[in-house]
């Protein structure tokens, strides 16, 4: 790839009116970073150049282009900038309605998942969760000190402020903590971080999401909550997620309301998150959560009440409600050991201990729904195991620093461990001097004699 060439095709096709903004992505981090030397040193001559955008942790550019013609090649990968949608579904007549009354304690979905029943031992303390949404309103009484950080993704120099409402209701079932004068959510101890990449009215364009996912991976979040989803796949959106996960993060995605059997929207259908559906009271599957193999897990995701903007409290329901009580189930048990936690792990010892759900109309599905003191038991029986197996571990490596250094390979090495080194080097030292020994006793006269025969007279 001829990196100036390039270049100059792109400052031809770039457009700052144009409405068709795309996301350009490097297959080889090589070729992106050269291209942003190049970038940075164009800038000045060609100030085109100053309105793209970069995503260096995904090799991702972002600029508005007429057209992509002449510029595709076998190590770029083009995609437009898709508008995604949040998961809230509100069938019922009251999820419209705002309410200043006090909500239950403890919401019927933190009881159903055991949630309550871990708090003397876990709510999930130290555990950073990012909440990728319309932002969050910090001043709620059952929010405060619990928001303690978060980004504006639209506004970078306003804070993270929840016009909508959605983001402040996923915030409240994580991590609430108002205790008697209020509502409690799953991990009441957790931190939270507002991370505002929707508008006030619950849409976002792909690219803004990135730049949501960068921000968690660059503050080292621990989990990513991710209400929303789109029906095609993106791979910008799967390499963002990929990236996540292999920094650590644990992502949790909800994974739509339209009611399928089989289909789910992404991000929840990429493999490395956990996808989210949603259950009613009594662990039926909700009527508007789609369903299927693809899913993960379930949780509670019908008629929660949580914490709305201006004090007050909402009633909604969608598969957004259930992946918060997940996002924040994951928290009680990542507390426990904060680092050696993998997402896979996490993934199964959830499926692992589910209790199952049902279906209206199928009866048992084989599905499950998450399962607080199950999962919290397991973890610590998979804990102690890998407790066990380091133990094992750092006696091998203490015996293999113990033995002294022979040099010696095989069947002497085990020898010399068990013998010691200097039984070794003696044996060896006899036996080559008794060799040494066996050859100088033979006369030389003999050989001599025999060599003088041989000549002829």
């Amino acid at each position: 790839m001829n990196t100036d060439t390039w270049l100059k095709r792109l400052h031809r096709q770039m457009d700052s009116g144009s409405r068709h903004t795309q996301l350009i992505r490097f297959r080889k981090r090589k070729d992106f970073e050269q291209c942003m030397a190049r970038l940075k040193q164009l800038k000045a001559r060609w100030p085109r150049f100053r309105a793209i955008e970069a995503f260096p942790f995904i090799c991702t550019l972002r600029c508005s282009l007429r057209t992509t013609s002449g510029l595709h090649g076998p190590r770029l990968l083009f995609e437009p900038d898709w508008r995604l949608s949040l998961h809230a579904y509100s069938p019922f007549q009251e999820s419209h309605k705002e309410t200043k009354t006090v909500p239950p304690r403890i919401p019927w979905g933190v009881r159903q998942i055991g949630a309550h029943k871990l708090w003397k031992t876990t709510k999930g303390e130290g555990i950073r969760i990012g909440v990728i949404d319309t932002g969050t309103d910090a001043s709620h009484p059952d929010l405060k000190g619990r928001v303690v950080g978060g980004v504006n993704v639209l506004h970078p120099y306003a804070p993270p402020a929840d016009d909508n409402g959605h983001g402040t209701h996923i915030a409240g079932t994580i991590a609430a903590c108002g205790g008697s004068h209020g509502m409690t959510g799953v991990a009441p101890a957790a931190s939270l971080y507002a991370v505002k990449s929707f508008d006030r009215h619950g849409s976002a364009y792909l690219s803004d999401i990135v730049k949501g996912i960068e921000w968690c991976v660059h503050n080292e979040m621990d989990i990513i909550n991710m209400s929303f989803g789109m029906t095609d796949s993106s791979p910008t959106l799967r390499e963002a997620v990929k990236q996540a996960v292999r920094s650590g993060i644990i992502v949790c995605a909800s994974s739509g309301n339209d009611g399928k059997t089989g289909i789910i929207d992404y991000p929840a259908q990429y493999k490395d998150t956990i996808a989210v559906g949603a259950t009613e009271k009594g662990r039926y599957i909700a009527a508007f959560s789609n369903r299927g193999e693809r899913i993960d897990i379930y949780a509670p995701g019908d008629r929660i009440v949580s914490t709305w903007p201006k004090g007050r409290y909402e009633t909604l329901s969608g598969t957004s409600m259930a992946t918060s009580h997940v996002t924040g189930l994951i928290a009680l048990l990542m507390a426990c050991k904060r680092k050696g936690v993998r997402p896979t792990t996490i993934r199964r010892l959830l499926r692992q201990t589910a209790r199952a759900v049902r279906s209206r109309s199928e009866g048992r599905t084989g599905d499950g729904e998450i399962d607080g003191p199950a999962a919290y038991l397991s973890l610590l029986a998979h804990l102690g195991k890998s407790a066990q197996r380091s133990k094992r571990r750092s006696r091998l490596r203490e015996r293999k620093q113990a033995r002294p250094k022979t040099g010696l390979t095989g069947s002497k090495a085990a020898v010399s461990a068990r013998m010691g080194i200097t039984s070794v080097l003696e044996r060896k030292h006899r036996r080559d001097a008794g060799r040494f020994a066996v050859q100088s006793a033979r006369p030389l006269t003999t050989r001599i004699a025999r060599v003088s025969k041989s000549r002829p007279r």
